[in-house]
C-alpha cells in the first residue's frame, strides 16, 4: 500500500471509495440508530414494564461499553487493520438491532444495549484512524467534518423517522428497519472498504494484552487532560453526552 497520503481539494475526497464508504456507512448507521433511541424508554416502560432505576442503566450501558472499549479497539486495529473492525461493528449492528424484536425481560434490553455500544466503540474510532491513515493533514478537518455531518443528519433524522414507522407498522418493525439499514452500511463496506495500513507481525498481535489496552488507554487520556486542562470540561460534555444516549 503506498504510503503517500492523499490530499483533496473542495469534495473530491467523496471520490475516495474509503472515505465514500465511511460518510455513507457512519449517515446510514446512525439513521438506524436515531430510530431506535425514542422506541427504547418506551419498549421498557410500557411492554417490560421496567423500573426508573432499570431504564437509567439499560440507557447508559451503551456508553459504559463505549467507553471501556475505544482504546483496545483503537489499538488492535493498529495490529489487526482497520477495515475488520469496521465491517463486523456494522454486523453486530444490524445483529443487535434485530435482537431487539426478542427482548421479553429488560436486563435482555440491558445486554443488547451493552453489546451495541461495544461496536460503537469499535466502529467510530476506528473511521476516524482510516482518515488519519489516508489523508494529509491539511484536509483532515474536512473530511472528518464531511463524516460527521453524515453522522449528525441520521441522529437528527432517524428519531422522527423511527416515530413514525412505530406508528404506522409497530415497535418491531423499527428495530427490524433499523438493522436493515446496518445491513446495507455492512454490505457496502464488506465490498468496498479497501484497508487503509498494513497488519503488523504476527508476534506483535500474540503479545498485545487487552488488559495493557485498558491500562494505557487510561493513562494516555490522563496524561493529555493533565497537560491540557481546558479539555477536561470538554471531556466531561462529551462523557454525559455520550450516557445520555
Amino acid at each position: 500500500m503506498p504510503d503517500k497520503k492523499a490530499s483533496f481539494s473542495r469534495l473530491s475526497f467523496l471520490k475516495n471509495p474509503v472515505i465514500s464508504v465511511l460518510v455513507f456507512s457512519n449517515g446510514i448507521t446512525m439513521l438506524g440508530f436515531g430510530q431506535i433511541l425514542p422506541i427504547i424508554p418506551i419498549l421498557l416502560y410500557d411492554y417490560l414494564h421496567a423500573s426508573e432505576i432499570e431504564i437509567g442503566l439499560t440507557i447508559s450501558s451503551f456508553a459504559i461499553t463505549r467507553v471501556l472499549s475505544q482504546g483496545p479497539f483503537g489499538a488492535l486495529s493498529d495490529r489487526y487493520g482497520r477495515r475488520p473492525f469496521i465491517v463486523i461493528s456494522l454486523l453486530g449492528y444490524s445483529i443487535v438491532s434485530f435482537l431487539y424484536i426478542f427482548a421479553s425481560q429488560t436486563w435482555h434490553v440491558l445486554v443488547i444495549r451493552a453489546v451495541q455500544g461495544l461496536f460503537s466503540g469499535a466502529l467510530w474510532p476506528v473511521s476516524d484512524a482510516m482518515v488519519m491513515d489516508i489523508c494529509d493533514p491539511k484536509h483532515r478537518g474536512k473530511v472528518i467534518s464531511t463524516i460527521q455531518i453524515a453522522y449528525n443528519a441520521g441522529w437528527f433524522a432517524g428519531p422522527f423517522l423511527g416515530g413514525v414507522i412505530a406508528d404506522l407498522f409497530g415497535l418491531s418493525a423499527t428495530f427490524g428497519f433499523s438493522a436493515g439499514l446496518s445491513f446495507t452500511a455492512f454490505v457496502i463496506a464488506l465490498i468496498f472498504l479497501k484497508e487503509t495500513i498494513g497488519v503488523k507481525n504476527a508476534s506483535s498481535i500474540q503479545q498485545f494484552s487487552i488488559v495493557e489496552g485498558f491500562k494505557n488507554n487510561f493513562q494516555k487520556t490522563f496524561q493529555i487532560l493533565r497537560k491540557f486542562p481546558a479539555l477536561k470540561n470538554l471531556a466531561v460534555s462529551a462523557f454525559i453526552l455520550q450516557t445520555s444516549l
